[in-house]
């Protein structure tokens, strides 16, 4: 009897002011595999998530049809990030602040659930879900890479939610006391199914992005090493010997650049650790990896970026860098051989050659045009006239080959000059 009152008590204050599900979703809920991606076992860094104030009020919150869920996101999130890193590093948590812990890497994630659509006559619900992570160091000096995907979520009321819906209506309320606490509990339960397979999707693809994406290793290469994040460390083994080369000193001034969503080259434009890349490659980072040729892994800071040129400037720390000269345009006629040096497919210091084919002059930036292959990846790398030795452009990019052969631009030396001239000319 006591059981039926309750029912029918929270069916009398459903009616007055309507019904609201606010069940939590277990912590159980995330099951993380065993990764056999890591092919030299896990990550040698400790991540935490951090379980910050605004993440703890994270709640998905719907309204429908008379019924409404209240469902808190902050801990199962945390609680399935937290799994998630543990089958990628050695030790893995959840701290309230980064602060505490003592971990190496620190994860602050958010999610937003942006209503897209609702149809008031059978409560069915589409959403956008917008997932971000940025992942930092532990004194937050550094980002050592930024992770957001979206994923379109549809929501229906279960059949027994619909099927009390109409009993209801059919008995003109008079069993509401007991179908619509049913219904909520039912609405609710079926929520949950769809957040907890919604943050399922999303965190196993997080994890993969930070198996896929190199910066984290090479981080981890700094730590292991001892080194400090901005300084030329050797992060990996000293290479086989290797035939010497006519372009070495060229080659050992130029980088492969990593971010968390990209991969690109670079060079050293001062003894004392700038190196000029283009805009893209970068993007929005604050931070970005930087390997030399000997192997070493560094990160690096990007102090200026200029979009309408696509150029941006990154420092290391360190000294007695072999770097590049820069071409004032006196380098760059047409028919001069040149080479373009890079990361093309991710096949690093790599050599293409060509000649300048062309000079041209476009409102946003001066370009120098050549036949030597450019293809992705070879982004900031230098093209270097051969008989000088000097840079005259930054690969910026290639015309698709099935449109034309050979047609490839890079950003004329002299706009890098002009625009990071408070940087270069001391």
């Amino acid at each position: 009897m006591r059981t039926i009152r309750n029912i029918v008590l929270a069916g009398l204050l459903c009616l007055a002011g309507g019904c609201t599900y606010s069940g939590s979703i277990e912590q159980s809920f995330y099951k993380a595999s065993p990764r056999q991606d890591l092919d030299s076992g896990k990550i040698a860094l400790g991540a935490a998530v951090v379980r910050g104030p605004k993440l703890q009020k994270t709640a998905f919150r719907a309204e429908s049809n008379g019924y409404a869920v209240d469902i808190p996101l902050g801990d199962p999130l945390a609680q399935a990030i937290e799994s998630e890193l543990g089958t990628i590093f050695d030790r893995s948590g959840i701290v309230d602040d980064a602060k505490t812990g003592g971990y190496d890497l620190y994860v602050y994630p958010e999610i937003d659930w942006i209503e897209t659509y609702r149809n008031r006559r059978n409560g069915h619900l589409e959403y956008l879900v917008v997932f971000r992570a940025a992942v930092k160091d532990v004194g937050r000096q550094f980002t050592i890479g930024t992770f957001e995907t979206e994923k379109k979520v549809s929501y229906s009321p279960p059949a027994e939610a619909v099927g009390a819906q109409i009993i209801t209506g059919a008995t003109l309320f008079l069993l509401a006391p007991l179908t619509m606490p049913l219904t909520t509990q039912a609405v609710g339960s079926e929520a949950k199914d769809v957040i907890g397979a919604t943050i399922i999707d999303l965190v196993k693809e997080f994890g993969d992005a930070l198996v896929e994406d190199g910066t984290v290793r090479d981080y981890a290469a700094l730590r292991t090493t001892g080194a400090k994040p901005g300084a030329a460390a050797a992060a990996a083994p000293a290479p086989s010997p290797r035939a010497k080369s006519k372009y070495d000193d060229l080659l050992d001034a130029v980088v492969t650049i990593r971010t968390s969503e990209s991969i690109g080259s670079g060079f050293f434009v001062s003894s004392d650790g700038y190196i000029v890349t283009n805009k893209h490659v970068v993007g929005s980072e604050g931070t970005v990896s930087v390997k030399t040729r000997d192997g070493s892994v560094s990160l690096g800071e990007v102090v200026a970026r200029n979009a309408l040129k696509d150029l941006a400037l990154v420092r290391v720390k360190g000294e007695r860098f072999t770097h590049l000269k820069l071409s004032n345009g006196e380098h760059a006629g047409i028919g001069n051989d040149v080479i373009a040096i890079g990361t093309p497919k991710g096949f690093d210091w790599s050599v293409s050659r060509g000649i300048i084919s062309a000079v041209r002059i476009d409102p946003a930036a001066r370009y120098i045009q050549t036949d030597a292959a450019v293809n992705p990846g070879n982004s900031g790398g230098p093209l270097i006239d051969l008989a000088s030795g000097q840079v005259v452009g930054v690969n910026t990019l290639g015309i698709r080959k099935d449109i034309a052969e050979g047609l490839n631009f890079a950003v004329a030396s002299e706009e890098v000059l002009r625009i990071f001239a408070a940087y270069l000319r001391r």
